[in-house]
């Protein structure tokens, strides 16, 4: 089964290009807002989230703090403007606009390696192993 991630954006295209950027290595699942990826986490697993900073009602960081503060232990990738100091949560990284696959990614594959995305490095052997 492959790793699941949450997309938090306010904005479509973020959600749509994040996912895409996954592709085929994580199930995506993707809400419009903090409360609702909330919920959704109450609901369901999620190995890792990637969440929008700027947002209405509950922005990236409350969201991470929140998320800290109920004991969820699921990794946090914020995308974004840097948030400066506001951000005392420990997250996986910040990624700034405009959002690349190049930066994104690595992130991703640090916090929850996925064995999709392994497959093309897997060396396999055809000789017996020594005695």
């Amino acid at each position: 089964m492959l790793p699941r991630v949450l997309i938090v954006s306010e904005d479509p295209t973020i959600r749509a290009t994040v996912a895409r950027m996954l592709g085929p290595s994580y199930t995506c699942d993707s809400v419009p807002s903090g409360a609702s990826a909330l919920a959704r986490v109450r609901e369901s697993a999620f190995e890792l989230c990637v969440v929008e900073i700027e947002m209405a009602w509950m922005d990236g960081v409350a969201f991470a703090r929140e998320l800290a503060a109920r004991g969820d232990a699921i990794p946090t990738i914020l995308v974004g403007a840097a948030p400066d100091a506001r951000l005392r949560t420990p997250v996986v990284g910040v990624v700034a606009h405009p959002l690349w696959a190049s930066e994104l990614l690595p992130l991703v594959a640090r916090a929850v390696p996925s064995p999709a995305a392994a497959v093309g490095r897997v060396r396999v052997s055809l000789r017996p192993p020594p005695r």
